[in-house]
């Protein structure tokens, strides 16, 4: 046992001693780890609801009002791509990350982001069949539904993209520039009114 947040006590282990959790990786290397409730005071632990430590920004102030950040959550297993992530968002949005697109449906459940960034080629788990878990899992109602943005290699992958449900996609080598406008504008295209 190792940390205790500000909100409600919320104590982590470490990625060996987890056994059947998730662990996510931060910015800045820190690792933080998604498992089952060990102490709250504010929590729902009656219904099991399942809980991680959290770090990073709380929000951001411009013009002298608090806004709120969107949470993103990132599949992949190479670092580059995390770091060209975080370049990109970290200043408008709080980063999660995952490194195996098996953990990506746990994650989600647990992290509740505003959108999913998938890497094309992610461990033992594509990209593709990453996103077409989620869309399984949204078509028959057991997680909302978010947008999905994903990394691809090349521009013949937009093939695969189309048939997983992705809602945008960028093609590697990532413009830090091109990510943010793809993710400001596929927040603000899922949140409009149907």
């Amino acid at each position: 046992m190792d940390h205790e947040t500000a909100r409600g006590g919320v104590l982590g282990q470490s990625l060996a001693e987890l056994g059947d959790g998730v662990g996510i990786e931060l910015p800045g290397g820190a690792k933080q780890v998604v498992r089952p409730c060990l102490v709250a005071e504010r929590l729902d632990v009656q219904h099991g609801r399942r809980i991680y430590r959290r770090c990073g920004y709380r929000g951001s102030q411009r013009a002298g009002t608090i806004c709120a950040v969107a949470d993103v959550l990132l599949v992949t297993d190479a670092d580059w791509i995390a770091e060209q992530c975080e370049a990109a968002l970290s200043g408008d949005y709080r980063l999660h990350r995952v490194r195996q697109g098996a953990d990506t449906l746990d994650a989600i459940e647990l992290v509740e982001p505003h959108l999913v960034l998938l890497d094309m080629q992610v461990g033992n788990m594509g990209g593709m069949a990453a996103c077409l878990a989620v869309r399984q899992e949204e078509g028959m109602g057991r997680l909302e539904r978010r947008p999905v943005i994903m990394l691809l290699d090349r521009d013949a992958d937009e093939f695969l993209a189309r048939r997983s449900e992705a809602d945008a996609w960028l093609v590697k080598p990532i413009n830090p520039m091109r990510l943010a406008r793809l993710v400001a504008s596929t927040l603000a295209d899922a949140a409009a009114p149907a």
